[in-house]
């Protein structure tokens, strides 16, 4: 299987699961956009990566208009998306009554409404490709207490089926970094729902 002549674009990119699965596309001959907050961290990431097919966006995806114009600068330096793997997400490592309000509304801001921000901005753009949007979330989030990494994600997911059918879990279990195994099975879910993605 090759992705040679597709481009992808994933959130959180930077590192964990988003880093891996942006280093997977790219062996595959994609031509790979990482998005993330944290421009030095994103710098890293994509170092081993070649300039000519990789394209790095420093966004807050909870911001409308940051997402809009991220989706904006890779269609014109791709041509269009062909997969976008909604990656990017957030949590506090604490008790759920620990929480201020300004934090669980951030959750909920980039969780949640980013996940959307990403989709409605994309979803013109994926239409007519047979392209794939990938919701990617954990079942516990990392080192989360369970009922807030269950709601998180959960509602995550809601956002991510209500814009596009395409959802998938990988399995969370309180880890920062994404094995090989993890990363096969997006690449997996992808090439199995729409394998003529892939030329």
């Amino acid at each position: 299987m090759t992705f040679a002549g597709k481009s992808v674009l994933v959130t959180g990119a930077a590192k964990g699961i988003g880093q891996a699965a942006a280093r997977r596309f790219a062996a595959l001959g994609a031509s790979v956009a990482l998005l993330d907050r944290d421009a030095d961290a994103l710098r890293l990431a994509a170092a081993a990566g070649s300039p000519e097919s990789t394209l790095l966006l420093t966004a807050d995806i909870a911001v409308a208009h940051e997402a809009a114009e991220a989706v904006a600068t890779v269609i014109d330096r791709f041509g269009g998306i062909d997969v976008l793997v909604n990656n990017a997400g957030i949590h506090f490592a604490r008790a759920l009554d620990e929480y201020t309000d300004e934090e669980w509304n951030r959750i909920f801001s980039v969780n949640v409404h980013g996940t959307f921000h990403m989709i409605r901005s994309a979803l013109p753009a994926l239409r007519g490709r047979h392209s794939r949007e990938l919701c990617v979330s954990g079942r516990r989030g990392h080192a989360a207490p369970e009922v807030v990494g269950r709601h998180a994600t959960g509602s995550r997911g809601r956002a991510a089926r209500a814009g596009r059918d395409a959802f998938a879990q990988a399995p969370g279990n309180g880890k920062r970094n994404c094995d090989r195994d993890r990363v096969s099975r997006i690449t997996g879910c992808i090439l199995h729902h729409r394998s003529h993605l892939a030329g």
